[in-house]
């Protein structure tokens, strides 16, 4: 109707015209919503669990002692699964060199380099993935020699 607060498993996930922080049962929505109109939001996925999992929503009146309520919803998920990262878009810069890293929101990951593909892998960065693309920088992939980069999972 006029605001709501989405929990997905019992952790906050989204706001819709609610001020942030604490609210109770009395706390009222802000900036009224156009009647009848549909809202989209995304909201993050990483209290999500393998088997059922529980979206609750609470539901706020932007105005006191206002008689109608009204909420529908409808719920789409895109999953992607898989533990093997990639690395897309390697292109030099006065940097070094700059990779975009693919992977799953919230793992960890090793970036490793070798001069050639027979010879030992070294660790560049260990890092935990922020987003499902992150940009990554080498500032020792500076120079004209060749180099080749694999990202893993850490366990």
């Amino acid at each position: 109707d006029d605001g709501a607060i989405f929990h997905l498993n019992g952790v906050e996930a989204a706001r819709l015209r609610m001020a942030p922080g604490i609210t109770n049962f009395g706390a009222l929505a802000q900036n009224l919503a156009t009647e009848g109109q549909p809202d989209l939001i995304a909201f993050s996925t990483r209290s999500l669990v393998g088997g059922e999992n529980t979206l609750a929503v609470e539901v706020h009146q932007a105005t006191p002692f206002n008689a109608d309520v009204v909420f529908g919803l409808s719920l789409i998920s895109t999953a992607t699964a898989t533990n093997q990262p990639s690395l897309i878009n390697v292109q030099r810069s006065s940097n070094g060199l700059e990779l975009t890293h693919v992977g799953i929101e919230g793992r960890r990951y090793v970036l490793e380099s070798a001069p050639t593909l027979g010879a030992n892998w070294t660790n560049v960065l260990t890092f935990t993935n922020n987003a499902a693309q992150m940009l990554i920088q080498d500032s020792s992939g500076t120079g004209g020699s060749s180099k080749f980069y694999r990202s893993r999972l850490v366990p």
